[in-house]
C-alpha cells in the first residue's frame, strides 16, 4: 500500500520542482544512502566492470526513472503506475 501511494507523493512533489530536479534529487539521495550502507557492510565500492556499470546506470536507472517522472508530469499517477508495473508483460508481448 505504501509503495502504491508513492506515485501520488511523486506527482504532488512535481508541483514544487521540475522533473529533472526531482529525478536528480532522488538519484543523488539514493546513491548516497547506498554508498553509506556499502561502507557499513564493508562491501567493496569499486564495480567489476566500470564501463558496463556506467552504461547500465545511465540507461536503466537515470533514463528509466526520468521517463517515469516525465510521464507523471503529463499524465495521472494511476495511469503511470499501471503502465510501469505492466511493463514486463508488454516486453514479453513485443519480444
Amino acid at each position: 500500500m505504501i509503495w502504491g501511494y508513492n506515485w501520488v507523493v511523486m506527482k504532488k512533489s512535481l508541483q514544487y520542482m521540475g522533473p529533472f530536479d526531482f529525478n536528480a534529487l532522488r538519484m543523488t539521495l539514493g546513491g548516497v544512502i547506498l554508498l553509506f550502507l556499502m561502507l557499513l557492510s564493508r562491501i567493496p565500492l569499486r564495480p567489476r566492470d566500470i564501463s558496463l556499470t556506467i552504461l547500465l546506470g545511465l540507461c536503466q536507472t537515470a533514463a528509466g526513472t526520468g521517463f517515469i517522472i516525465w510521464a507523471l508530469v503529463s499524465g495521472g499517477a494511476g495511469k503511470t503506475a499501471i503502465l510501469v508495473y505492466t511493463m514486463p508483460f508488454w516486453i514479453l508481448i513485443f519480444a
